[in-house]
C-alpha cells in the first residue's frame, strides 16, 4: 500500500501517523483476498463460528462445507455493514439460496441476516458473503443446524380473573433446542383483554378473551389460553316496587337495575330473612334491566342481584348488590 499527500494551496509542514487493526479472520487473506471463488473456498464445519472481513479490494468470500445427511440448516451472519449479499451454491455451482434482508439488533449493535430454515440433501455446498455498496467492514458466519418448534405450552390453559387484574403467561418450547422460540401473541377480543409480545394480559371488562401464543417458525403451531374476566363493579339497584295482578291474583315485585357492559346475564336473589337462607334465584338475560317476580305471599323480603359472564356452561358472578327490601302485601 501506499499513501501520497499532495500540497493544495499553503505550505509548511506536517507530521501524521498510521495505524493498523487486525480483522482478525478467521482464514488469513493477501493479495486482495485468498477465497474469492469457488475453487479457494475455504472450508468450515457446522455449528461453529467464522470471522471475516470485507474491503474496497475483496468484496466476496467465499466457503465450503459438507453435509453428510439430509437437514435443515440455519446461516447466520452478522455485522457492522449495512448491505451484505448471502448466497449459497450447491456442488455444481448452482444457485439455491440468496438473500439481503439484514435487522437491526439493538443489544449487539450489529445488523443480522438470518435464513432461518434451508433444507438440504447430502453433498458439497458454498456459501457466499458479497460486500454492497461500497460498504467494508466485519462479520463473522455461523451455519448451524436448524430445529424446529415441535411443541408450544403455556403455564396455564384457564384465567379467572376480576376485571382489571393482570397476569403473565409463560411459555414452554419442545424441543429445548428449538432454533427459532420467538411466538407472536393475540387475543381473540382485545376489548376483554390484551396481550403484549411479552405474554403480559391486561383485562379490561367483562367477558371471555383467548390468548394464543403462535409459534413464529410454524404458523399451525399454538397454545392457547381462555381468560374469563368477572365483573368488578357491584350492580345498582335502580328500584324496588310492589307487583300485583288482580285479574290472576298474583303478588310480588318489580326490580331494576343498572346493566354492566360485557356481562352474559344477572341473578336475582331473593328471601324472607336477611341472611339469604333458602333464597330462590331467577337468571335473567343481560339483553334486560330488570324483571318481575310473582306468585309470592305476603310478607317482607329481601332483595339483591349480581351479574355473571357465561363461559361452558359455567358462570362467573361479580359481587352483590347492596340489599334491598320491600313488604309484598
Amino acid at each position: 500500500y501506499y499513501l501520497r499527500y499532495k500540497q493544495y494551496d499553503y505550505t509548511g509542514n506536517y507530521q501524521f501517523s498510521l495505524n493498523f487493526t487486525s480483522a482478525n479472520e478467521s482464514f488469513e487473506e493477501i493479495n486482495g483476498g485468498s477465497n474469492n471463488s469457488l475453487a479457494e473456498a475455504s472450508p468450515i464445519e457446522i455449528g461453529m463460528i467464522y470471522n471475516g472481513h470485507l474491503a474496497l479490494n475483496d468484496d466476496k468470500d467465499f466457503y465450503k462445507f459438507i453435509v453428510s445427511s439430509e437437514q435443515n440448516l440455519e446461516v447466520n451472519v452478522n455485522s457492522n455493514m449495512k448491505y451484505l449479499d448471502i448466497c449459497i451454491y450447491d456442488s455444481k455451482g448452482v444457485e439455491i439460496a440468496t438473500w439481503r434482508e439484514p435487522y437491526w439488533n439493538n443489544t449487539t449493535k450489529e445488523m443480522e441476516y438470518t435464513n432461518r430454515s434451508l433444507t438440504v440433501q447430502p453433498g458439497i455446498y458454498y456459501i457466499v458473503i458479497i460486500q454492497e455498496s461500497g460498504w467494508s467492514g466485519f462479520y463473522n458466519l455461523k451455519v448451524g443446524q436448524y430445529h424446529k418448534v415441535e411443541k408450544i405450552k403455556l403455564n396455564t390453559t384457564k384465567k379467572v380473573l376480576t376485571q382489571g387484574k393482570s397476569f403473565t403467561l409463560k411459555k414452554t418450547i419442545t424441543p429445548s433446542n428449538a432454533t427459532d422460540k420467538t411466538v407472536t401473541w393475540n387475543s381473540s377480543n382485545s376489548s376483554v383483554a390484551t396481550v403484549t409480545e411479552k405474554g403480559r394480559v391486561k383485562t379490561l371488562k367483562p367477558g371471555v378473551s383467548t390468548i394464543t401464543a403462535v409459534s413464529n417458525d410454524n404458523k399451525n403451531i399454538m397454545s392457547s389460553c381462555v381468560v374469563i374476566v368477572k365483573p368488578k363493579k357491584a350492580v345498582t339497584i335502580n328500584s324496588l316496587k310492589n307487583y300485583n295482578n288482580s285479574y290472576y291474583g298474583y303478588k310480588g315485585f318489580q326490580v331494576s337495575y343498572k346493566q354492566i357492559n360485557g356481562v352474559n346475564g344477572y341473578q336475582i336473589s331473593y328471601a324472607k330473612n336477611k341472611k339469604f337462607n333458602k333464597a330462590i334465584s331467577k337468571f335473567v338475560s343481560s339483553s334486560y334491566s330488570g324483571d318481575t317476580i310473582t306468585k309470592l305471599s305476603k310478607g317482607t323480603y329481601y332483595v339483591r342481584v349480581r351479574s355473571y359472564v357465561e363461559n361452558n356452561g359455567t358462570k362467573y358472578y361479580g359481587p352483590w348488590s347492596n340489599v334491598k327490601s320491600i313488604k309484598v302485601k
